[in-house]
């Protein structure tokens, strides 16, 4: 009776709610800090948002999907710092040793950081592909012997797509050597040769003409319109002229299939040989 009469006494039911109190106060603090936190995150990334649409407005969808990701990067380890600073609090006003909790979970983190470095390198190295902006969902690269679009960047793995319809993933800190073509616009060039005995300015003028074509039907993706360069080679058995444009997103393969079509079929109804190989047998 007597314990359970100290249980139940008018002072251990004052320390109880007085305790009680305190932790509802910290609790309501770290909701209150929480909030003010997201808030100023969300301000500080539409601001920068808005700054890079202003730059270029081009890549702003890509920026836009890249500061989502970081935004919520940024507020789970801003949540998370938060909680634990609540918690550690709070336990230390329940009068439990939070030093020797710190010094265990201290030495457990060694401990799994040396069985876990793999893991580590590509949290750290995914960290500093979203902060450094190296590339960003929707955009081609190219990273080793792999081309394609990425699909998606995690905090341990990037997702690309490749032009087989393959996904490879690829651990983030496996990433060495980069190539971005989404972030500035890639040359592509066709060559045609035509026979020597061809007028030259005539098969450049038809060229100029399967040019204004391609300028028109690819206008929405051209950075540089297509132009004719001019000769560039006197081969054996023609005469190298050289169309080239410049084209965002990696897509000059698919222009340049059809130039090489748009130009055969200009050349053959101006009659315009296209010079090849010829083997002329004497007697």
């Amino acid at each position: 009776m007597g314990i359970l009469a100290n249980l139940v006494s008018p002072e251990t039911v004052f320390d109880f709610t007085a305790v009680l109190i305190q932790i509802m106060i910290i609790m309501a603090i770290i909701a209150a800090l929480r909030k003010i936190a997201m808030k100023l995150i969300d301000t500080i990334m539409r601001n920068r948002l808005t700054i890079s649409i202003a730059q270029s407005e081009r890549i702003s969808t890509l920026e836009e999907k890249r500061l989502l990701t970081l935004t919520k990067l940024i507020k789970s380890i801003v949540s998370y710092f938060l909680y634990f600073i609540g918690i550690i609090t709070i336990l230390d006003m329940l009068g439990i040793k939070v030093t020797a909790i710190l010094a265990g979970a201290g030495v457990l983190s060694l401990a799994v950081a040396f069985g876990a470095k793999s893991m580590i390198e590509d949290l750290m190295s995914g960290l500093f592909i979203l902060l450094e902006n190296q590339y960003a969902v929707g955009e081609y690269v190219k990273i080793g012997d792999v081309v394609g679009k990425v699909e998606e960047i995690g905090m341990k793995t990037t997702k690309i797509a490749t032009y087989n319809g393959e996904i490879l993933i690829i651990s983030n800190g496996e990433i060495g050597r980069l190539i971005n073509y989404s972030r500035h616009a890639q040359r592509g060039n066709v060559d045609v040769g035509v026979a020597y005995e061809v007028d030259i300015q005539a098969a450049i003028d038809v060229l100029k003409d399967a040019c204004d074509i391609i300028n028109a039907q690819y206008d929405d993706i051209l950075d540089e319109k297509a132009n004719v360069l001019g000769i560039v080679e006197l081969a054996d058995s023609a005469v190298v002229l050289r169309m080239t444009f410049t084209v965002f997103d990696w897509k000059q393969l698919a222009v340049e299939r059809c130039l090489r079509r748009i130009s055969k079929e200009m050349l053959d109804d101006a009659q315009i040989e296209i010079a090849y190989p010829k083997i002329q047998l004497l007697s």
